[in-house]
């Protein structure tokens, strides 16, 4: 998962070892930010909460039968629990075929 919160499926696989945070210098002045990531307080998949305090909700399916892909990516202003929710990533599939993200609302 890279600081957007943006979620590389083709590492979900095994989730008895996940990373459950990172921290980056961006060699501001600003010292090192931090990046956590839940993957048990939302039933769909991995909760992003960025240095800001706000929160991506990722769902996880498998598809194929045991191929785990992101289908849906919810931004919030806050937590996925009571924030507004800001942008929506819907990415669908044809057969086995990942098609193009469908992004609605906007950041």
């Amino acid at each position: 998962m890279d600081d957007q919160g943006h979620f590389d499926p083709t590492v979900y696989g095994n989730m008895s070892r996940y990373v459950a945070s990172r921290s980056v210098d961006a060699n501001d002045g600003n010292g090192p930010r931090t990046w956590t990531y839940d993957r048990t307080s939302f039933a769909g998949g991995p909760v992003v909460r960025d240095p800001l305090g706000n929160e991506t909700a990722h769902t996880i399916t498998l598809l194929g039968g045991d191929s785990p892909y992101e289908t849906l990516a919810q931004v919030y202003s806050g937590s996925h629990t009571s924030g507004q929710l800001l942008k929506t990533i819907q990415t669908t599939t044809h057969g086995s075929q990942i098609l193009l993200p469908l992004t609605t609302g906007r950041i």
